[in-house]
């Protein structure tokens, strides 16, 4: 059913990104469907997804490399820098489809724990704050670990151990500024 999938991605839209996120994928949803564009257009649109969003983890890989005092690279190993970055874009991608995923779970879950009156309320905001934090270390985890082009790469533990309270920095940080 269409409108009971409009529904689940609004209130995950909602739960993830706050009020007013819903009616923003509304819109977009709108658009999306109403448009005449053919294929073409949408192959387009994946393309320059795809370019700029690789931007960003090219970005974001020389700031590491700042950070770790990598040598300059050449131009070969500067272009397989933008061939792994288009990689890391897909695989992003595929996160957040598993992020949206857990939304969905999520918003089917709540009318069972909401029915468990303040514990369920309880249980509710403790998966939310775990979960939030978990997904978060293990980004930053994945980001300290592969990101900077040093040799040797530091090994998943350590770099776990050093996203575990930049994660909770930072979740402590939002739950404070809200």
């Amino acid at each position: 059913n269409v409108e009971a999938a409009r529904k689940s991605l609004s209130e995950a839209a909602v739960r993830f990104a706050g009020s007013g996120a819903d009616r923003i994928l509304s819109v977009v949803l709108d658009l999306t469907t109403g448009s005449g564009w053919s294929a073409g257009g949408t192959l387009l649109g994946i393309v320059l997804l795809l370019y700029f969003s690789s931007s960003l983890f090219n970005r974001l890989r020389a700031a590491f490399d700042v950070v770790w005092e990598v040598r300059p690279k050449g131009v070969g190993r500067t272009l397989m820098d933008r061939l792994v970055s288009f990689g890391e874009t897909v695989l992003a991608v595929a996160a957040l489809l598993l992020v949206l995923a857990w939304g969905v779970l999520r918003s089917m879950v709540w009318p069972y724990l909401e029915r468990a009156g303040a514990a369920g309320e309880t249980a509710w905001m403790a998966w939310t704050w775990l979960g939030t934090l978990l997904m978060t270390s293990l980004v930053l985890a994945a980001a300290f670990r592969w990101m900077p082009d040093v040799r040797p790469r530091p090994r998943p533990g350590a770099a776990l151990m050093g996203a575990m309270p930049t994660a909770l920095a930072l979740n402590l940080a939002n739950h404070a500024i809200g």
